[in-house]
């Protein structure tokens, strides 16, 4: 117990005469820290950059984390440096293949700015890149990489299927429901035969006709994503940062000069 005290005594001791020995070789403490501040610039100026390229959107057929399953396949190229692999999964020069570092897709819940719809499938991909030169050509590479899924293309042409039949029903009872207004106004028919008010018909038909044109707008508009958020010419790197590799610099230099100054003083 008296070699435990003894221990935290000195340490106390040692702790108190810091100061007083940085003070002592204030140019070599001070002058550590300047050189790894230094060598952090120098690592921030030399070190290769990298850049993220952000596209959030939302998936109407598969679900995002399927989408993720097919990002990883990417990114396992792009870790790998398959470019030869990377560049024929998205079809691009291997030129522009050879600058994706990392390929990342994560679910993203509604915000102030990503409305709900109440069938959130939103996704963010995060493209890291060594360059930005090629930052449209790869968005657009990667979207249809998705597209063009085979997957995602049979759930495509299902729900076309299906949508051009409920369609078609709505045409059909437009039309019904028309000429039985027709034949009411003419005289040809007894409103009492019929199970909804004369008065009421004109507003079904506005209403499966508000229906028909949504489901035009849903047949032009059938592509896998929407996009809704792109942010493709960042102007500074994801990595290094100035900051970080500054502050780490800073701190490894104080911790080495420490370690110098309490060295000396031995």
């Amino acid at each position: 117990m008296e070699k435990n005290q003894l221990n935290e005594i000195d340490l106390l001791k040692l702790m108190a005469e810091i100061p007083s020995r940085i003070k002592r070789h204030f140019i070599w403490f001070m002058g550590t820290a300047i050189f790894f501040i230094f060598g952090g610039l120098l690592f921030y100026v030399f070190f290769p950059k990298q850049y993220e390229l952000s596209i959030i959107g939302e998936s109407r057929i598969i679900r995002s984390e399927a989408l993720a399953v097919m990002a990883s396949s990417l990114n396992g190229s792009a870790r790998d440096n398959n470019i030869e692999d990377l560049a024929k999964q998205l079809h691009l020069p291997q030129s522009m293949a050879s600058t994706i570092v990392k390929v990342k897709l994560r679910e993203v819940k509604p915000d102030v700015l990503i409305p709900s719809t109440g069938r959130e499938n939103y996704f963010e991909l995060i493209i890291t890149v060594s360059s930005t030169k090629y930052s449209d050509s790869l968005a657009n590479s990667f979207v249809d990489y998705f597209e063009k899924n085979e997957q995602v293309k049979l759930r495509k042409q299902i729900q076309h299927e299906h949508n051009l039949q409920i369609r078609e029903k709505i045409r059909a009872e437009i039309k019904h429901l028309e000429q039985v207004r027709d034949e009411i106004l003419a005289g040809k028919m007894d409103p009492k035969f019929i199970m909804m008010e004369p008065s009421k018909l004109n507003e079904a038909i506005v209403e499966m006709f508000k229906q028909e044109k949504g489901l035009d707008y849903v047949l032009k508009m059938e592509n896998e994503f929407q996009i809704l958020q792109e942010s493709l010419n960042p102007t500074k790197p994801s990595f290094p940062r100035l900051g970080v590799s500054l502050l780490v610099g800073a701190l490894a230099g104080l911790f080495i000069g420490l370690l110098i100054v309490l060295q000396r003083e031995e």
